[in-house]
């Protein structure tokens, strides 16, 4: 299951991700993130994706890959940052994923780290 929503308005969208993720849920998620947030988009918007709440993700590479292409071939991405996938397969599938179509990220470990991040690319994270 996925949800998406803005972080911060037309800069960061933020992809929360539960439960078992299939490859079919992440390439419907990519054609959303392009559909809704990337087409038109007036600059580069990154990703915060939040792997918090996952028990499992498709083992097969090739198609976390493929699902993936189309939001990587978007001339309107710019980084995407993980989320809690640091120590498990999760972050070994993001990470072998991310790099083999060439997108940059960071691996980080609390959505605090994630805003740093943020910060370090140039998005100020403004919180109510």
């Amino acid at each position: 299951m996925y949800q998406t929503e803005w972080y911060v308005a037309n800069k960061v969208v933020l992809v929360t991700l539960s439960g078992d993720v299939t490859v079919k849920e992440l390439a419907e998620l990519n054609k959303s993130i392009v559909d809704d947030y990337l087409t038109g988009a007036p600059n580069k918007v990154h990703l915060i994706i939040n792997g918090t709440d996952i028990t499992k993700l498709p083992n097969d590479l090739f198609g976390i890959t493929k699902a993936s292409k189309p939001l990587m071939d978007s001339p309107n991405i710019g980084s995407s940052i993980y989320v809690n996938f640091l120590n498990s397969i999760l972050g070994f599938l993001a990470n072998a994923a991310t790099q083999i179509v060439g997108q940059p990220y960071k691996m980080v470990k609390s959505m605090d780290e994630a805003d740093a991040v943020l910060g370090n690319l140039g998005v100020a994270v403004v919180r109510s």
